[in-house]
């Protein structure tokens, strides 16, 4: 028994390799810039503890920061540097003991719902759990958390979920143990439920999970009315409580984000009814042109019947939260794969203003229903009469393990990549935008003229398919300054508008920083009205968050300071920013060198004295600068 055990666990490690092996190649993606590539503190060079503790406090996804995902890229980089091999291999490695401990948990689950929990392992749901956890190891639905190296924050906090899980359940089945040992057993859960949300916020999802397990699995059976109330309380603790501080205390900034989101909480909430469906679809069956990094083009609901689908995916739930209800007695294993799969999207696919659709989101969700499927095909093939249930299992294996692999092919390549999902969703923004953007760091890379105009083409598409954003026209602005192309003034017109009207991501706002940047360094044949007109149109926009506000207003004083006429409102503007911003250093030390750099704007405005101060002030908390004073 051991060595069966053994050689499945080895299985489930290599497959889990080798279905993405193709994958490895490829580049960093989105998102991956601004969180890893651009953050100095994560790229800084030779491990320190000061380093590390800078790291792990760098991170905006979120409210957290997510901040232990943030110390693992740091880790990352400081061993394998800047090549994204490194990163995939230790994502990968994450996705693998991530499937060895869905084979372990799994299999107690099939125990427990099979009747009273029991100690032992019967080699039948052994094997159930085997093949569980091999098809969700090489299911397409978990590539992009795999092979996409910023998505690490939703691994990572899956393998501490896990780890609690798997912790919670062999502590329920140590019934012998002591009061004592036993409330240090949930203290040890609950650190795994610490660690996962400081890797993402979903990481909260470990105690609803282990809820469900205890109504499902455990029927809350104790050795002990002590240690039953152990278990209340540590509920009422870790679960109960903390949604009531939420409810109470947070429940007015529960819609905050929506100010820049093409939709409202309750169309979010409809829509979601049909993306629910289409997630259960993608699992039950894989199609690779189902599959894409961007899902922006999922048409919103904007009524119950707007589209007439969003009634009827609300009826299908309807129906099918009252089957799983009916079918507990008759159907355990059915029941408990779909209430894990809702306890899994009970965060991100409800009213949070977050983006509509994501595979990633199922990445431990899609565990029940894979459970559900090893569950039929063992109920419709035990007996063996044509077909063995192994061999279905295994010929389900391959099917889905293709899949990934030709989608892990794809991902070798970034151009191949976008112009992969370009075609499969030729009205998705983001995605044909990711083939512009890649022909243009092409060009940049080699210099050859065939990128510009392919860039260009994927550029136009792009704009002819976006309603709203404001991203494709600024690059097809910057595209075309960066090669000498004639910008038309239309085109000027409507970035204007655009930036003016719509919501704006950080995508925008780096691109208006580096055509700045470009103006700056000659390189950008741009006027200054021109930039100074798509600065002020971007203040203009109601949506932009005092945050991202600030950061631009750094940029913009920065490059404001350049234009002689206007360095005094740049000193004033780069003031203001370091004043509401007095944690951030860089913002302090961008002004000090302006002011250090313009003595004769200082002496006529009388600002010396503020400049000596900063210096001094600087010099003592932070150790930057040196003693040299300025003169008047």
């Amino acid at each position: 028994m051991v060595l069966t055990k053994s050689w499945k666990l080895i299985v489930l490690v290599m497959s889990a390799f080798i279905i993405y092996l193709p994958g490895l190649p490829g580049g960093f993606l989105f998102d991956d810039f601004w969180n890893i590539l651009d953050n100095p503190l994560i790229t800084s060079k030779g491990f320190s503890l000061e380093g590390a503790w800078g790291a792990f406090k760098s991170g905006e996804s979120g409210p957290l920061g997510r901040p232990l995902a943030m110390l693992s890229f740091y880790l990352n980089y400081q061993i394998s540097g800047v090549s994204p091999l490194g990163f995939k291999l230790v994502n990968i490695t994450i996705h693998a003991l991530n499937s060895v401990l869905v084979f372990l948990i799994v299999q107690r689950f099939y125990m427990g719902l099979s009747g009273p929990y029991k100690s032992g392992i019967s080699d039948k749901f052994q094997w159930l759990a085997f093949f569980v956890a091999l098809l969700w190891a090489v299911h397409p639905i978990n590539l992009t958390t795999t092979l996409y190296a910023v998505q690490r924050m939703n691994g990572l906090s899956a393998l501490f979920i896990l780890m609690g899980i798997l912790f919670y359940l062999k502590l329920r089945q140590s019934e012998s143990l002591s009061n004592t040992r036993f409330i240090f057993g949930l203290l040890g859960v609950a650190l795994c439920g610490l660690l996962a949300v400081l890797s993402k916020e979903n990481g909260v999802l470990l105690f609803l999970y282990l809820f469900v397990i205890e109504c499902m699995i455990f029927n809350w059976r104790t050795s002990s009315i002590v240690r039953k109330r152990l278990l209340v309380s540590c509920y009422v603790l870790v679960l109960l409580l903390p949604i009531m501080v939420v409810l109470l205390f947070f429940s007015d900034r529960l819609f905050d984000g929506y100010e820049v989101r093409p939709y409202s909480p309750v169309e979010r909430l409809l829509t979601q009814a049909r993306v629910i469906w289409f997630y259960i679809y993608q699992i039950f069956l894989p199609q690779a042109g189902s599959f894409g990094l961007h899902h922006d083009d999922f048409r919103i609901s904007h009524g119950l019947f707007t589209p007439i689908s969003t009634f009827l995916s609300i009826a299908g739930l309807v129906i099918l939260f009252f089957g799983t209800v009916c079918l507990r007695k008759i159907s355990p294993l059915f029941s408990f794969g779909i209430i894990w799969f809702f306890c899994g999207h009970a965060m991100e696919s409800t009213v949070l203003a977050l983006d509509m659709v994501y595979e990633h989101r199922n990445y431990l969700p899609a565990i029940g229903l894979v459970m559900i499927i090893a569950g039929v095909i063992e109920k419709l093939f035990d007996k063996g009469y044509v077909l063995s249930s192994k061999f279905v299992c295994i010929a389900l294996v391959m099917l889905f393990a293709l899949i990934t692999a030709q989608r892990a092919y794809d991902w070798r390549d970034p151009i191949i990549l976008a112009e992969r999902t370009a075609q499969q969703h030729p009205n998705s923004v983001k995605s044909q935008y990711a083939v512009g953007y890649n022909y243009m760091k092409l060009f940049q890379l080699t210099g050859e003229q065939q990128y510009v105009d392919k860039s260009v083409e994927a550029l136009k598409k792009t704009m002819a398919v976006s309603k709203s954003e404001s991203l494709p026209f600024l690059a097809m602005v910057y595209t075309s300054v960066l090669n000498n192309i004639e910008v038309d003034d239309s085109l000027l017109q409507e970035v204007y508008l655009r930036l003016k009207t719509y919501p704006v991501g950080q995508p925008e706002l780096n691109t208006i920083t580096e055509m700045a940047k470009c103006h700056l360094k000659e390189k950008c044949p741009l006027s200054e009205d021109v930039l100074l007109n798509i600065f002020g149109s971007l203040f203009a926009n109601k949506y932009l968050t005092d945050k991202r506000k600030d950061s631009m207003l750094e940029s913009y004083g920065v490059y404001l300071y350049s234009i002689p006429k206007k360095q005094i409102e740049a000193v004033n503007v780069l003031r203001g920013v370091a004043s509401r911003n007095p944690d951030i250093l860089q913002y302090r030390i961008n002004l000090v060198e302006v002011l250090m750099d313009s003595a004769e704007v200082l002496m006529a405005s009388g600002q010396v004295s503020e400049a000596n101060l900063l210096m001094r002030e600087l010099k003592e908390k932070f150790g930057i600068g040196g003693s040299k004073n300025l003169k008047q």
